[in-house]
Parts: C-alpha cells; structure tokens; sequence
C-alpha cells in the first residue's frame, strides 16, 4: 500500500496560519515551499470577501530560494478567481527546488478580500 498523502497548509509570507489578506490590487505570497522529488501536487484554494472577490493566483519558481518568477507559457493556477467556492489544481512538479504561490487583487478585488491554500503532495 502506498504512502497517505501529506495536506499543509500554506502560511503567509510572514508565517502566519491566518488567511492571505488581499487588500484590492495588491501583490502578495505565500511561504516558500521546498520541493522534495514529488511526482507532483494538488493545490487547493478557498477565497472570502466582504465584497466583490476578483484574483489571479499563479505558481512561481525559483532555484536559490530567493529570487522567483512566474513560468512562462504555463497557465495560471486560476485566472480571476470571483468565488468563495473551494478549488483545486493538479500541478506537475517543476524540476525547481523551491515553489511560491503569488496573489494578485484585479479589478474591482473588495479591500476585504482573503485568501487560504492547502497544497497535498
């Protein structure tokens, strides 16, 4: 029988198990994860909102843990997402040793806007 799945929830960039606050069209991170030799991941997200909830949630990457871009050519994870449903993606693992996950308010994002991501590996 194979390995159980591990679910850890992803924190802030401040390490915070709270929620991601969003505030309108502010840029915000999660932790940064390091990548074992996983054949790949599921990341699960859920955002909430006093208001209008419109965001782009996209995976970057980077090999010294310091420095991340987004992939090009590769879709986001969720391009405005407008509902406070929860969604899942499978993502293949990018032979990169590190992983972020980047939030972006678009539109008319409520300044209330939060966001919480669960990634299962």
């Amino acid at each position: 029988m194979g390995k159980r799945p591990v679910t850890k929830e992803l924190l802030n960039a401040a390490g915070s198990a709270q929620a991601v606050a969003v505030n309108a069209t502010a840029t915000v991170y999660t932790e940064i994860v390091t990548l074992d030799k996983h054949e790949g991941f599921t990341i699960f997200y859920q955002a909430a909102s006093g208001g209008t909830i419109s965001l782009d949630v996209v995976l970057q990457v980077s090999f010294d843990g310091s420095t991340f871009a987004d992939l090009t050519g590769v879709p986001k994870i969720h391009s405005t997402l407008a509902a406070s449903t929860l969604n899942a993606k499978f993502l293949g693992v990018p032979m990169v040793p590190y992983i972020r996950i980047k939030i972006t308010g678009t539109g008319s994002n409520a300044a209330t806007t939060t966001i919480r991501h669960w990634l299962t590996y």
